[in-house]
């Protein structure tokens, strides 16, 4: 492995810092407060990106990647269902989902999703696990629990659909084309290619809207009216700014993509 450089150190700060679990178990610790351990599937997912570009570069191996998938597994919402359950807490030294938290976060999946791809592309999926078929099971959940017909994008989680207020509510940074892209190219499901093209369409609208290109952290779109929420909507006063969600979305249009679309979208913001 190198261990000569400044990206390495930062892996490895970041690594011995936030990463926690046990010999075979790996999640990201998204707690602040001392003594306390918090998983998200957010932070599950970035954990698992950041152990692939890492693996890319050789300064993080295979069985660091296979123990986020073990924690992964451990917690999705069920046997038949794929998806993540979106925060996990400390309780008497297990990681236990609450019943109310036994939902998922769209973001999180996808970032779980893709992560496994990048694996199999590096390593292939005859180890210890079928990164493909795991990846395909999450995305094939994506669809069926999260993916609204009517505006062609992917709700905020899979609770939302049954939820008339939050049914619409798109979160800016849960529009990752290139994402999309991927996920069409490996299902061949018309839906990513539909749910690629419409997130292409929304950022540029968003985008649009004002001379500096930056994009509020939710909006509500019903097929192809989108109209502004207010604050104090879902998350904060800010859910109608560009605030902790749409910071992402930079990271996300410069994100493995050469479409020049995302790249003119990127460069205004």
């Amino acid at each position: 492995m190198q261990n000569n450089n400044s990206v390495y150190k930062l892996y490895r700060t970041w690594k011995t810092q936030y990463v926690k679990g046990s010999a075979n178990s790996s999640f990201v610790n998204g707690s602040d407060k001392s003594g306390e351990k918090v998983a998200l599937s957010e932070s599950q997912g970035y954990g698992m990106l950041i152990t692939m570009l890492a693996a890319q570069k050789n300064q993080a191996t295979q069985s660091d990647f296979d123990k986020f998938v073990v924690y992964y597994k451990n917690h999705t919402l069920s046997e038949q269902n794929h998806l993540m359950a979106w925060k996990q807490n400390q309780l008497n030294n297990e990681m236990k989902t609450l019943a109310e938290n036994n939902t998922n976060a769209t973001d999180g999946d996808m970032d779980i999703a893709y992560a496994l791809l990048m694996a199999d592309q590096k390593w292939g999926s005859t180890g210890n696990f079928n990164y493909k078929k795991i990846a395909t099971n999450i995305l094939s959940d994506l669809l069926k629990h999260n993916y609204n017909d009517e505006n062609e994008l992917l709700r905020v989680g899979n609770w939302a659909k049954n939820d008339e207020k939050y049914n619409n509510l798109i979160r800016t940074s849960d529009l990752i084309p290139s994402y999309f892209k991927k996920f069409y190219e490996v299902t061949n499901d018309k839906r990513w290619q539909k749910i690629y093209l419409k997130s292409i369409k929304v950022l540029k609208n968003l985008s649009g809207e004002n001379k500096t290109g930056l994009i509020p952290d939710f909006v509500f779109i019903t097929h192809n009216n989108i109209s502004s929420v207010s604050p104090n909507t879902f998350e904060s006063a800010n859910d109608d700014k560009y605030a902790w969600n749409a910071n992402r979305v930079p990271f996300r249009l410069a994100f493995n993509t050469s479409n020049k679309e995302l790249k003119n979208i990127n460069k205004k913001c």
